[in-house]
């Protein structure tokens, strides 16, 4: 039986369902929870950089670029750090009452390429939904989902359909 779950949260239908399932496995075989997001901080500085030849003049020099670039850093780090806590509390909520206190991870990166980092911690299972927030209507898995299946060093559960999760 499963010991130790990673399920991966960004707040869509699919992996709010996600959570009701992953808590339905933990609550019967006693398992450990994790919550994972992943945000790409670094892709916001990267493009930010990129925009600043853009910038009014008076922006152009050295120490004004450095302190905007710290103020840009600031903003869309904690801001990014809000939605991933947000993600987390909806994951609490529903823990709380089936006695589960779930462990919380936040990473910083590709979120594929972080969550199978993250799995290769030891979990015996990942849960995540097959789409996230991106879901188009003409793909059957999404770029995560599909990425995770082919990498993941242990099992792994993908929803697909949020009407009839527990």
């Amino acid at each position: 039986m499963y010991k130790k779950i990673l399920i991966c949260l960004d707040n869509s239908a699919f992996s709010n369902a996600g959570i009701d399932i992953a808590l339905t496995i933990a609550a019967k075989s006693s398992a450990s929870v994790t919550g994972c997001h992943v945000y790409a901080a670094r892709l916001h500085d990267a493009r930010f950089k990129e925009m600043e030849p853009g910038l009014p003049e008076k922006y152009q020099n050295v120490d004004e670029l450095r302190k905007q670039r710290g103020i840009h850093d600031s903003l869309i780090g904690n801001g990014l750090r809000l939605i991933s806590n947000s993600y987390m509390t909806v994951l609490d909520e529903k823990a709380r009452p089936l006695g589960i206190t779930p462990k919380h991870v936040h990473r910083e990166g590709k979120n594929y390429d972080e969550i199978i980092k993250e799995a290769a911690d030891g979990y015996d299972l990942i849960v995540l939904g097959i789409h996230g927030l991106g879901k188009t209507e003409v793909s059957s898995i999404g770029s995560v989902a599909r990425r995770v299946a082919r990498l993941t060093p242990c099992d792994a559960l993908f929803v697909r359909n949020f009407d009839t999760a527990i």
